[in-house]
């Protein structure tokens, strides 16, 4: 049946290769659909940029392009996606302040020429999350979607938003011109067309597939999680790049892996400096309201040893936070967790001083909560409990933290945190700050 509202549908294609096209088939029949979609792979595969074709109705024709030059075939690779009925969406009709549109794109980007084409928002953004897609295959040499605010380093603000194509250091030209579907979405957690959601724009730290990947975007608030669609923003990498999905497991619950990847057409090398990714991923969120099950508590004698602190409440996803008490006599200590699930963690301390030496029993003040997002109105408290997978470490000269999203909002936001995995012997501890590494959030 013909579609109302944005109707969004997300998913995966697998297999998906240079030696032909696969058909994705979708359950509804669009007037004007645009799909946005994204390769995932890492740096044993050739530069790979995703291609459509024939995007009308109810479905649409994908392959990848190699970026090198070579006509090669290339082993199959996931391509995930969003589609969307080309529109103007707000949150008072339709429960997303959400825009899908597309032009004809007759300028093609390059080095030395990082232009883009003006669009106009429909909606008003605080602060927009746009992503896009070369739509068509008028012309079979490769390019892919970048966007920027009319500075090229810069991703879309609020203000401004120019988007295209770009070729990177391919000096192939010129390219035909191609119709460019993008999304723009207002960053935030939210649920539209019976999928939860989480959009945002990330930090600047995802490097080239030469350097070092995975770049990590941490996450929260999802149960499970079913796709994403990212694109890079801004275009600091003088030789042009895109974003990709890395590696085999590019998408927890409480983490997106990305790499910006380069054509090899100029040069081989795939390194890149960092660059900002928009991304949209989608899931299933954690229940928003019910009962926190929050429990608290003090445990004596917790030692550089570990034990098991037992609650009276099993849980599906427990979120724990605690505080040892000590005086000057001690030396510096973290408190430490690990295998906090179901219904008990372990806990210890560690020395913060190099030394190994036992430590005289202290006592550890700790709360429980289930992860979930709380209200006031529903649960009696305006109160959300979230778990990610940070990648940096912070250290004496370099404060940067990573970037979070608030699923609620507050007034005068109280943070708690536990660094709540033992995955590295090495001792660390929780810290938090708004943009400004001094200030605490707000």
């Amino acid at each position: 049946p013909p579609v109302t509202g944005p109707n969004v549908r997300v998913g995966s294609v697998p297999g998906v290769s240079n030696s032909g096209w696969k058909t994705v088939n979708l359950p509804a029949s669009y007037s004007s659909m645009i799909v946005v979609a994204v390769a995932n792979y890492d740096e044993a595969s050739p530069p790979l940029v995703v291609r459509l074709q024939n995007a009308s109705g109810s479905s649409f024709d994908v392959r990848v392009d190699r970026a090198d030059g070579s006509a090669n075939p290339v082993s199959g690779v996931e391509v995930q996606y969003i589609v969307v009925e080309e529109g103007d969406y707000t949150t008072a009709v339709d429960g997303v302040t959400m825009e899908a549109a597309k032009f004809n794109s007759s300028i093609t980007d390059h080095v030395g020429s990082w232009l883009g084409e003006s669009q106009a928002y429909s909606n008003s953004y605080a602060n927009p999350v746009v992503v896009g897609q070369v739509m068509t295959y008028n012309d079979p040499a490769w390019s892919t979607f970048w966007a920027h605010d009319g500075t090229v380093t810069k991703p879309p603000s609020s203000s401004a938003l120019y988007a295209g194509k770009m070729v990177g250091e391919d000096n192939t030209m010129p390219r035909g011109d191609e119709t460019i579907g993008y999304i723009v979405i207002e960053a935030g957690q939210g649920s539209v067309d019976g999928l939860d959601y989480v959009a945002g724009l990330g930090d600047d730290s995802v490097a080239g597939m030469g350097n070092s990947p995975p770049y990590a975007y941490g996450l929260g608030g999802f149960q499970d999680v079913h796709a994403a669609v990212v694109s890079q923003s801004g275009m600091d990498g003088v030789n042009g790049g895109w974003a990709v999905l890395y590696g085999n497991s590019p998408l927890s619950t409480m983490t997106l892996n990305l790499a910006i990847d380069e054509d090899q057409i100029g040069d081989t090398e795939r390194l890149h400096t960092t660059e900002q990714a928009a991304y949209i991923v989608f899931g299933t969120a954690v229940i928003i309201g019910g009962d926190p099950q929050l429990r608290d508590g003090v445990i004596g004698d917790v030692s550089n040893s570990w034990q098991t602190v037992t609650l009276n409440h099993t849980y599906n996803s427990m979120v724990v936070v605690a505080t040892p008490n000590y005086d000057d006599a001690s030396p510096a200590l973290v408190v430490r967790l690990q295998n906090a699930i179901g219904s008990s963690f372990d806990i210890r301390v560690d020395r913060a001083d190099g030394s190994a030496a036992a430590v005289n029993p202290i006592d550890v003040h700790y709360i429980v909560v289930e992860e979930g997002v709380y209200t006031a109105a529903q649960s009696g408290v305006t109160m959300e409990a979230v778990k990610i997978t940070p990648t940096l470490t912070d250290y004496s000269g370099k404060w940067l933290g990573e970037s979070r999203a608030y699923s609620n909002a507050y007034i005068n936001p109280v943070v708690v945190c536990q660094v709540m995995t033992f995955n590295d012997a090495t001792w660390s501890t929780f810290s938090a700050h708004d943009c400004n590494e001094k200030t605490h959030p707000s």
